[in-house]
């Protein structure tokens, strides 16, 4: 169910920010930023912790941090995010391979490093009291360090959230012909709002 408010009542910094990337970018403003905007008060802190997350400075690509958001997202059945994170992450890591990471992690094109964080992804998500020393060991098994696995869990925690937030609020994915230039957007700007 889309909540109404989310075509419109925005305060008036954030309609002016709607405008000026309608009209400079050549683009409606992507629905999760506007999402932040709504409220800015609790949006601003979250896209600044998903630009972390996502833009930061990292053991993981820019690439493999798309990657690892849409697949929690399709673990989480959220098609939006899914098709969002998913066009980013094709941008980077192409899109056979993306495809693959997602029909099979075990069998995808990636480093042992990424197929380890994928499994841990997969079981915090889905089975998240499972988790134990085991899954942990495997980590370190297939090279991931401490720090670099932190970075990853965050982005699982983000998204598992967000994903439910996206659902809660029913974001809409973008027209098929404004998926490139929105693409191009967030490759520019990342995910400040």
């Amino acid at each position: 169910m889309r909540l109404a408010t989310m075509d419109g009542g925005y305060p008036l910094a954030s309609r002016i920010k709607l405008a000026t990337v309608r009209r400079l970018g050549g683009v409606a403003i992507e629905e999760a930023a506007k999402s932040f905007l709504y409220r800015p008060q609790w949006g601003r802190p979250l896209a600044a912790i998903l630009q972390s997350l996502l833009r930061g400075h990292s053991a993981w690509t820019v690439g493999e941090r798309e990657l690892f958001a849409a697949f929690v997202s399709k673990l989480n059945r959220c098609s939006y995010c899914v098709g969002a994170h998913g066009a980013l992450a094709s941008k980077h890591i192409g899109n056979e391979t993306f495809q693959s990471a997602l029909a099979d992690w075990r069998t995808a094109a990636v480093r042992a490093e990424v197929r380890a964080m994928l499994a841990f992804l997969e079981t915090m998500t889905l089975r998240p009291g499972a988790l134990g020393p085991v899954d942990a060991a495997a980590l370190t098994a297939g090279g991931v360090d401490r720090r670099a696995a932190l970075e990853a869990i965050y982005i699982g925690w983000w998204f598992n959230v967000g994903n439910r937030s996206a659902d809660a609020f029913g974001l809409q994915q973008p027209p098929p012909n404004s998926l490139p230039r929105a693409v191009r957007f967030l490759l520019l700007l990342g995910y400040r709002v």
